[in-house]
């Protein structure tokens, strides 16, 4: 009987340990729930700092366009795709206000981004470098 119940005990201990390593891998698992903190830094206080999503992430499945968006390669959009982007569309895409650390001078910008590729645009400074 001693025999038997030590070898319970020594299956019941690996099944537990492989459990617990299990654990870890499944939290691991990307969702389209998840986000990432974004910042840009160094703008000047009081700019507006707008983040245009063009493409979404699917978890292991990779990337696709936004409705709306054209890309040859989700996971290289060219210049010239990019600028077409900002011409034409950027109205119509998800947008994610930045929110800034300070009031004064150069400070950074920050959002939770959803997984994906952004267009961040910051417009309206107030000292212009002409």
């Amino acid at each position: 009987m001693k025999n038997l119940f030590k070898k319970v005990s020594a299956i019941l201990m690996a099944a537990i340990m492989v459990l617990s390593m299990c654990a870890t891998v499944f939290a691991a698992i990307p969702s389209e729930a998840d986000t990432a903190d974004a910042v840009v830094h160094n703008v000047e206080a009081g700019a507006t700092v707008n983040a245009y999503q063009i493409t979404n992430g699917k978890g292991f499945l990779g990337y696709e366009a936004v409705k709306g968006v054209t890309l040859a390669n989700v996971l290289a959009p060219t210049s010239d795709e990019v600028a077409a982007i900002v011409n034409s569309n950027l109205a119509s895409l998800p947008t994610q206000a930045m929110t800034p650390a300070g009031t004064e001078g150069l400070v950074d910008y920050t959002a939770k981004l959803a997984p994906g590729y952004w267009i961040v645009i910051v417009s309206g400074t107030v000292n212009k470098v002409y």
